[in-house]
């Protein structure tokens, strides 16, 4: 394994990180650490130094004693295969766990994926190498919960579990790679903590722990609790000013940063789950077309968007009585939204956990008004020899710089694993 400063990475803009702006992250700010401008429903944490380094001053870069960050480059552990025009794989980790699928989370031209024990990356998209997803322990016995990319600075929540009567401990740590500094963010002793959903800009967002589902702000480090409950929670989406979420009231709603007010944006008495948004469009999954539709039960749910700026919702799809489908975990970048599909499968509209023979990405452009089957495993998609005789099933679809991103799940010696792939969308 070679170690490198990703300051040298492909080209990469890597400017997020600032000395003492007053934008980005690491720029002035209030005292570090403790609850600065917390709001009333956060509560408020003890600024406790050692993890990660010094907790304060915000505005010192690097802080002072931190300890080095370096990325360690990973050897592809098999060569990628040709799967022709369009595509390739992303990485060639392996997630071998069902029940902690990848999560694929962008910053410019940088992936990353799930952290460890399932093999996490951070994934140059320009130059494809893959890079340990690790940071120095804020202390021996630390477990990695989860990571999120800012820029060029990396988010990631640790959890250590004390033995006996002692309070367990928790922590977030920012690194930020361009200047190979690190800087504790944020300590609290808990009974359990919060992972690390998604960083954008000035915020990090975190679900679980005592806050509940919350905000920390990286300018002044201050807690702000937007949704009190894990339950059908799904699909954060940050894109400042907006945060987008589906909450467990069964309703899509945006959260706005600047005054932390939430908006229902669907209001209606059926299911409305799994919203994603990319700032200007907010997309989920509607039960309220099709009697009987519930959390258990697909009933033809159907594909809906919602404008931010106009406040109009838009019904996308129109399920054929005679072709039933499920959709799930739909993604929006400007004009196009995906979602999986298992209307072409040997068990549609069933839950998203019932083993089907395939698994297709439907799309619609918002432009052309029009449905596109995007991407299927059907014979021809993907070579068998890349993912095994039972082909792969393209599962999570996201967007991101005009491409499409998928997990591929698939079957080797009779465990179920998954990679990352990349695909062209087609030429509406």
């Amino acid at each position: 394994m070679v170690a490198v400063g990703l300051v040298a990475l492909g080209g990469c803009a890597l400017a997020q990180c600032t000395d003492g702006a007053a934008t980005g992250t690491g720029g002035t700010g209030g005292a570090g650490g403790g609850p600065g401008g917390a709001d009333a429903g956060a509560g408020g944490a003890p600024a406790l130094a050692g993890a990660c380094g010094p907790i304060g001053p915000w505005g010192d870069w690097p802080p002072a004693a931190a300890p080095p960050r370096e990325l360690v480059v990973l050897p592809p552990l098999f060569p990628r295969p040709d799967c022709g025009p369009g595509c390739r794989m992303v990485t060639t980790r392996n997630n071998t766990s069902n029940n902690r699928p990848w999560e694929m989370r962008f910053a410019g031209r940088l992936l990353t994926t799930g952290p460890d024990p399932l093999q996490g990356v951070i994934v140059n998209l320009d130059s494809g190498e893959e890079y340990a997803l690790s940071a120095p322990d804020p202390e021996p016995g630390c477990k990695s919960l989860s990571a999120a990319l800012d820029g060029d600075c990396l988010v990631q929540a640790f959890y250590f579990e004390e033995q006996g009567d002692a309070p367990n401990r928790g922590y977030v740590c920012e690194t930020c790679l361009h200047r190979q500094a690190t800087r504790g963010l944020y300590t609290v002793e808990a009974a359990y903590w919060s992972d690390a959903i998604t960083a954008n800009g000035n915020f990090a967002l975190f679900g679980g722990g005592p806050l509940g589902t919350w905000a920390l702000d990286l300018r002044d480090g201050s807690q702000h609790t937007f949704a009190t409950s894990l339950w059908l929670v799904t699909n954060y989406s940050l894109n400042e000013p907006y945060i987008v979420l589906s909450e467990g009231d069964g309703e899509a709603h945006l959260i706005d940063t600047r005054d932390w007010s939430d908006t229902n944006v669907t209001n209606d008495p059926a299911l409305q789950w799994m919203a994603a948004s990319d700032g200007k469009t907010i997309v989920w999954i509607d039960q309220r077309f099709h009697a009987g539709g519930g959390l258990e039960t697909p009933a033809n749910q159907e594909v809906v968007a919602y404008d931010i700026a106009s406040g109009v919702t838009t019904r996308l799809t129109y399920t054929d009585p005679a072709k039933a489908s499920a959709k799930w975990d739909p993604a929006v970048e400007g004009d196009w939204v995906v979602w999986w599909d298992d209307r072409d499968s040997d068990a549609p509209n069933t839950m998203s956990d019932v083993v089907k023979n395939r698994i297709d990405i439907y799309g619609y452009n918002l432009a052309t008004q029009k449905e596109y089957h995007v991407l299927g495993n059907q014979a021809g998609t993907l070579p068998e020899s890349a993912h095994g005789p039972h082909g792969m099933l393209p599962t999570a679809p996201r967007l991101h710089d005009g491409k499409l991103y998928v997990v591929g799940l698939y079957t080797y010696q009779t465990h179920i694993k998954s990679e990352v792939w990349e695909f062209d969308l087609p030429t509406p």
